[in-house]
């Protein structure tokens, strides 16, 4: 069995559709002639790395595999619709209220009380009782 090569997606783009990708680059940029795939698939990568997703979706509309790639889409898109056509049940309470601590963590409808504020509320209290009771005695 022989070894399967790995290839990227601008070196198999390059080499299937070397004219449709030079065409797009330079629709957006200044691109010299490329002197093989290899240096078209280089143009491809700077391509895509200057213009991040949108670069990366234009490369998508001229893959070769395009439609393969969108019958699976497609499917997908028919399953989501079925699923979104059953009826969705509805709250019959109002929803908690959203609360948040005094260091801005979201708690959500949890009411938990930390340890250290239930001690240090307990010295409180007993500072004030010992403060209260030696002012008592004088």
């Amino acid at each position: 069995m022989a070894k399967k090569e790995k290839i990227t997606i601008y070196d198999y783009v390059a080499s299937v559709s070397p004219a449709e990708a030079h065409f797009l680059i330079n629709k957006f940029g200044s691109y010299r002639k490329a002197r093989d795939e290899r240096e078209l698939a280089y143009q491809l990568k700077t391509f895509v790395r200057e213009f991040g997703e949108n670069g990366l979706r234009e490369l998508a509309k001229i893959h070769p595999d395009r439609e393969l790639i969108e019958i699976e889409c497609r499917e997908c898109e028919i399953k989501d619709k079925e699923k979104s056509n059953f009826i969705q049940p509805t709250l019959t309470h109002s929803p908690l209220p959203h609360y948040s601590n005094m260091s801005g963590e979201d708690k959500g409808s949890e009411s938990k009380i930390d340890g250290k504020l239930i001690v240090l509320g307990a010295f409180v209290i007993m500072a004030v009782a010992l403060i209260m009771e030696k002012n008592k005695n004088k």
